[in-house]
């Protein structure tokens, strides 16, 4: 489990280096290119898919989660957030509770 921890932990300090640099490097603004994103079809497949996974996501923290504030806590900033708080959340909550879980 440790490995799978430190995995994850590395995949969203990946995806947080990645967004910084996209901030840092990217020409146009945020709102320039999500104004011109929505004219590809491919977009709306992205967006369905992107959502559908973090719904996904959810539902299995709020499953796991026994406390609902807590579930709440965790399960809703993934639809800002995205996969980094779903990291964050099996780094910090989500594998211990998925060991419990097996052995119940």
């Amino acid at each position: 489990m440790v490995f799978v921890r430190i995995f994850i932990a590395l995949g969203g300090a990946a995806l947080t280096g990645l967004i910084v640099w996209a901030i840092a490097t990217s020409g146009e603004g945020l709102g320039d290119v999500i104004a011109r994103l929505p004219s590809d079809p491919w977009f709306l497949v992205t967006m369905v898919d992107l959502y559908l996974g973090f719904a996904i996501c959810a539902v299995v923290v709020a499953v796991l989660e026994r406390n609902p504030l807590i579930a709440l806590f965790w399960a809703a900033p993934i639809f800002f957030l995205g996969n980094l708080w779903t990291a964050v959340w099996i780094v910090v909550r989500g594998l211990a509770l998925l060991r419990g879980a097996r052995e119940a």
